[in-house]
């Protein structure tokens, strides 16, 4: 998505209007939430959800690894914001 910096843009508005037209599933890559990122990315597989609901953690490199899978498997649809500069 670009031109999200323009005079008079909602940001919250703008993703939650990604997620009621397009997905659920669609994730922010360059938010201020990682949370969102690691949850949506431990309900696409078993094992990362069952680590994450014991330890309520998950470490960088099995997010990385989780989100490719997901990803590729279309279970998660990622996507980025650019700021024109």
């Amino acid at each position: 998505m670009n031109k999200i910096d323009k005079e008079n843009v909602d940001l919250k508005k703008t993703v939650q209007e990604i997620k009621n037209l397009l997905s659920k599933r669609a994730i922010l890559l360059n938010s201020d939430n990682p949370d969102e990122l690691t949850e949506l990315v431990a309900e696409s597989d078993d094992a990362l959800i069952e680590k994450y609901l014991s330890t309520g953690k998950l470490s960088s490199e099995e997010i990385q690894s989780g989100l490719r899978k997901a990803v590729a498997s279309v279970k998660v649809f990622p996507y980025h914001l650019w700021f024109s500069g």
